[in-house]
């Protein structure tokens, strides 16, 4: 502290944050130009029209019931990765199942199709897949960069359909997503919205976008 009690500036430790747009009020939205637009596409326009550049979205489904260290309800949220796309293992690149763990290593690690830090992932589903004696299934319910984010959207609105089903969110706070058949547009809310750093013009630092408006998707 100073001599009139006010702690020196510099032991006070400040943290650089961005707001977007910068002003914005809750009303405010960014809007999405297209329902075509893939998410591939999503990450250019962050980046081309707004200079933002897309971190991490991990889309808001609902919420699951929890409680504190006193044991009072808390709601937690309960979110699916759609920013990196998640990992999507392809079975056609497995070994055989009738190989051993060391032959199926070897193949996996010289497999040119298979991302080098997936390698692993790729052994140990291999290695599930052959425990049960048969290959896994193929997914319908990845999220790919080619596809829309209307296509996301509805696919976020039917696992968010199936967590309320099979119990893991709560029914008491409802979905976050629902509905979709009958909305022109969908908003992502502002404390829901993704990820994102600043693309400074003057080349200086990024810093975390820590305020954003909602995102205004187009249905139709």
């Amino acid at each position: 502290f100073d001599d009139k009690g006010i702690i020196k500036p510099e032991y006070i430790l400040s943290e650089a944050y961005a707001a977007y747009p910068d002003p914005h009020s809750v009303w405010d939205k960014v809007k999405v130009p297209s329902c075509t637009m893939t998410l591939g596409q999503f990450k250019d326009w962050l980046e081309q029209e707004h200079k933002l550049k897309l971190k991490n979205w991990g889309f808001v489904l609902g919420w699951k019931r929890t409680e504190d260290e006193n044991g009072k309800e808390m709601r937690m949220p309960y979110s699916t990765q759609i920013f990196p796309p998640p990992l999507v293992i392809d079975s056609a690149h497995f070994p055989p199942l009738t190989d051993g763990q060391g032959d199926a290593m070897k193949k996996i690690m010289g497999n040119p199709a298979i991302p080098q830090p997936a390698k692993m992932q790729y052994l140990n589903a291999w290695k599930t897949a052959k425990d049960k004696g048969q290959m896994p299934s193929a997914s319908g319910d990845a999220v790919k960069l080619d596809m829309s984010l209307k296509q996301i959207l509805t696919l976020m609105e039917g696992k968010a359909d199936a967590a309320i089903k099979d119990g893991t969110m709560n029914p008491k706070w409802g979905q976050a997503i629902s509905g979709l058949a009958g909305r022109k547009v969908w908003v992502i809310p502002s404390d829901q919205t993704p990820s994102c750093n600043t693309i400074p013009a003057d080349g200086s630092d990024p810093v975390d976008v820590r305020y954003m408006a909602s995102i205004e998707i187009p249905l139709v």
